[in-house]
């Protein structure tokens, strides 16, 4: 069972960092064992996990708990020692300020596993996480070499409200040019007769007649040699995930996420879009390493590719 504790439009950029001392201090006489927070960098969805004592004397002391609401956050499931989940309905009442936890009627255990979930807002992830804009740092004729960096921001200061932090799919994003790798091994004829569609197309929204003739006329003789399905079909090929995956490496931690073609610009593809994702923890809060796009490789592909079909 879940059990939502609130939904907010509006939250300051300090809310979850505010929020979680709170509710350890609520939890401090049942002295909670593990403080870890997991976050997915890409769903922004997170979870916090809290280890306590409370055994019977307790449990009679402390009969109810009284733990701060929080935009967005909610109490996912509880577990006693033996793994067996504790029925929140018997357990959990709540009210808009504030979740109470009838410790009397907890099942008999000493140890509990509170787990909490919710959706850290992109405010907040962005004061946890840093992630530096890729740059083209190394250009050669073979190959295009991008810079990743990515960090968790004031290690000290989370590890005092955290002993363990994951962040999960920590992305950085890479727009790769192939505009002219492409462009440049184009046979001559095929050229022509791409400029020809493509010219008449942009002449067909300036609404001059003479000008919508004069590029039907050259459509008529250079664009008829383009087979544009076949064209079209290579276009496609060549900007597939599975085909283009084979010319991107990334360097550890990295791993290769989503790759798209963006857009198509002029009738050519013009970008692709390449995910580099990593992890990142309070251990290892840093993250460095290339992604490097095997130019060379993918332009004589390109050309064999259009000779085949030529």
């Amino acid at each position: 069972m879940v059990i939502t504790t609130a939904v907010s439009a509006s939250v300051s950029i300090n809310a979850v960092t505010e929020w979680i001392p709170k509710v350890i201090d609520v939890l401090k006489p049942f002295k909670p064992e593990i403080k870890k927070m997991s976050i997915n960098y890409k769903s922004r969805d997170a979870e916090m996990s809290l280890a306590l004592n409370i055994p019977e004397g307790f449990r009679r002391k402390f009969r109810n708990i009284e733990i701060p609401r929080y935009q967005n956050f909610e109490i996912n499931y509880m577990m006693d020692e033996s793994f067996d989940e504790v029925n929140l309905n018997n357990i959990i009442s709540i009210d808009p300020r504030k979740i109470n936890i009838k410790c009397s009627n907890l099942p008999a255990s000493e140890k509990y596993l509170l787990n909490l979930k919710g959706v850290v807002p992109q405010i907040a992830l962005d004061k946890i996480v840093y992630v530096q804009p890729s740059i083209n740092k190394d250009r050669t004729e073979k190959a295009e070499r991008y810079w990743l960096s990515s960090m968790i921001r004031d290690v000290e200061t989370l590890e005092e409200l955290w002993d363990g932090l994951n962040v999960d799919d920590v992305t950085a994003g890479v727009n790769i040019g192939i505009d002219r790798s492409i462009s440049t091994k184009l046979p001559e004829n095929i050229k022509e007769g791409l400029d020809a569609l493509n010219n008449y197309a942009i002449a067909g929204k300036t609404g001059d007649r003479n000008e919508v003739l004069k590029a039907w006329r050259l459509r008529q003789t250079k664009g008829s040699k383009v087979k544009l399905k076949e064209m079209f079909e290579l276009f496609k090929t060549l900007t597939e995930t599975k085909f283009f995956s084979g010319f991107v490496d990334v360097e550890s931690p990295y791993n290769l996420g989503k790759i798209e073609n963006k857009e198509i610009l002029n009738t050519l593809p013009d970008d692709m879009y390449v995910e580099a994702l990593t992890k990142l923890t309070l251990k290892q809060p840093t993250a460095e390493g290339y992604m490097s796009f095997r130019k060379k490789e993918y332009e004589k592909c390109v050309e064999k590719k259009f000779q085949d079909i030529s």
